[in-house]
This record gives structure tokens, C-alpha cells and sequence, in this order.
């Protein structure tokens, strides 16, 4: 399975890594969000959370 998140139209790089070979052989894991990809967003709420001045323009 080939996982990756790009629109039509999109203007992309030669060499640009657009998407992830996925070796599990079961059509249930095209709707769920992938392990990485669950990593890489609480990194990036654990980086938006630490960081003071971020933190205050949340909820305005």
C-alpha cells in the first residue's frame, strides 16, 4: 500500500519523498492514520505546548 498526502495539481521537486511503502497486506490500515504520522503530530503539539507565547494565542 502506498500512503502519502498530496492534492491534484500539487507542484513537487524532483527527489521530494511524497509517500510511504506500507508492506502490511490489509486494506483496513488505508483509513487509519499511520504510527509515523501519530509521532510526528505529538511532537508537534508537544513543541506548540512548551512554548509560551504560542500557548496564549491558542484559544483567542
Amino acid at each position: 500500500m502506498l500512503r502519502g498526502l498530496l492534492h491534484p495539481g500539487l507542484m513537487v521537486r524532483r527527489g521530494l519523498k511524497i509517500g510511504d511503502l506500507d508492506p502490511r497486506d490489509d486494506p483496513r490500515y488505508c483509513t487509519l492514520v499511520s504510527d509515523k504520522s501519530l509521532a510526528v503530530g505529538g511532537g508537534v503539539l508537544e513543541a506548540i505546548f512548551s512554548h509560551a507565547k504560542l500557548r496564549l494565542h491558542l484559544w483567542e
